[in-house]
């Protein structure tokens, strides 16, 4: 019953505008939703929220598919050492008027590792993200979705 209504949740048909979106939350049903993948069954995600989070300005629906994307790839293995995640991170922060998602994590050999090179999923995470005012860029062990805070 609860996998039905994620799966509602996300079918629904949303808007093509940026509007107001709570980060957390979107983070938490994406996380939630990719548990039930196999390929996520020996990768715990471990969610770090930060608290009181402005919304921020963003397309629901193409939010969502950017982080099942970019988790999708961070599961997919280490592009230095080719082995699997051993868990993936994934914490919000406000920086200045700005929110930050950051996707991190650790392979199978206990190190920070980096997407494979040449990783397709980031480009079209670029794309979708630049059209909502945001963007993703790779950081120390993982990559960092902003987005800026909603006005009113």
């Amino acid at each position: 019953a609860r996998m039905t209504e994620r799966i509602n949740t996300f079918a629904r048909a949303g808007g093509q505008s940026p509007e107001p979106v709570d980060i957390n939350e979107q983070v938490e049903l994406v996380c939630q939703f990719v548990a039930y993948d196999p390929r996520f069954h020996g990768t715990p995600i471990e969610r770090r929220l930060a608290q009181r989070l402005p919304a921020c300005r963003g397309i629901p629906d193409q939010l969502s598919e950017v982080m099942m994307s970019l988790l999708q790839a961070m599961e997919k293995g280490c592009g230095q050492c080719a082995t699997a995640r051993g868990h993936i991170q994934v914490a919000t922060a406000q920086e200045g008027d700005e929110v930050a998602v950051r996707i991190s994590g650790e392979c199978a050999l206990g190190a920070n590792c980096s997407l494979p090179p040449g990783e397709p999923r980031l480009e079209s995470a670029r794309l979708r993200l630049r059209g909502m005012g945001g963007r993703v860029a790779p950081c120390p062990g993982g990559l960092e979705i902003r987005l800026g805070c909603a006005v009113g």
